[in-house]
């Protein structure tokens, strides 16, 4: 529809991995990927033109993963359960290089993010991964995918880079949860809406 064309109005092709309500989903063309994450901690790849499931993405530190799991666009497989992970509340792909993608997975409730390769088998642990110190209520990823903007209740915004979820900056002085945040491309202006209304520029000196 970006190009003016229409798009119809039922789904082209219906994705199955997940036993519970799905919970957030992100997409990319460039890598022909879909992340969704669900209710039951689970984090699921599926290709997005063929709609065929690829693999869960195991999230927790005691996440385990069914054997002989598939799904496909007609056919619904079991979902992995990641209980001690957290319910995933945001996921992300980046796109930087097909070699180098991950995926980023924020679980709200237990204030865990991790990192993974798109390319990992199943059972593989997080490429990094960290629990935090305060709930994030706001993330966005950088034009460059370089880096993970977060914003929390505490009204600080953190800055990690993606591959390893390095700390990498932290801005102060909105004395107010962030409920939304944005980066303006090129000049990395960091702009962050506030709870009690306001909303605040982080701009280079």
């Amino acid at each position: 529809f970006l190009n003016g064309g229409g798009l119809g109005h039922r789904p082209k092709r219906t994705l199955f991995g997940h036993d519970d309500a799905v919970t957030c989903v992100a997409a990319s063309s460039e890598l022909d990927l879909v992340v969704s994450g669900g209710a039951n901690g689970a984090v699921t790849l599926h290709a997005l033109r063929a709609g065929r499931h690829l693999r869960f993405v195991k999230t927790g530190r005691g996440s385990s993963v069914r054997k002989g799991t598939e799904s496909s666009s007609s056919n619904q497989g079991q979902a992995l359960h990641d209980s001690q992970g957290g319910v995933p509340s945001w996921v992300h792909l980046t796109e930087a290089k097909v070699s180098s993608a991950r995926v980023l997975v924020y679980c709200g409730d237990a204030l865990f993010l991790s990192s993974h390769g798109i390319n990992a088998r199943c059972d593989a642990p997080p490429i990094a991964s960290v629990t935090l110190t305060e709930r994030i209520c706001a993330l966005c990823v950088t034009w460059d995918e370089r880096f993970l903007v977060m914003g929390g209740e505490k009204g600080v915004v953190a800055i990690r880079t993606t591959h390893d979820l390095f700390p990498w900056a932290r801005l102060d002085g909105a004395n107010c949860a962030i409920t939304a945040i944005a980066v303006a491309k090129g000049d990395g202006v960091v702009i962050g809406g506030l709870a009690d209304g306001r909303i605040a520029v982080w701009a280079p000196v």
